[in-house]
């Protein structure tokens, strides 16, 4: 399954703990799916885009095959 990052936005999201962070909504299509969806990260970092897409998607295959 791929995906491609559609485009990004610079944006104040909270984390886990309830506190503000300075980041990115990164939108993502989810080419298998024909979907876009949003993932918020702290940096554009590579890495750090990758592995929030990574979870995204392995998650979103998960779904797909619920009740199957």
């Amino acid at each position: 399954m791929t995906y491609r990052v559609e485009r990004t936005q610079p944006t104040v999201y909270l984390d886990k703990g309830g506190r503000p962070v300075q980041g990115f909504t990164v939108y993502v299509l989810l080419t298998g799916f024909d979907e876009v969806h949003e993932v918020n990260v702290a940096s554009l970092n590579p890495d750090v885009v990758g592995a929030a897409v990574e979870e995204l998607l392995t998650y979103r295959v998960a779904l797909s095959q619920l009740g199957g």
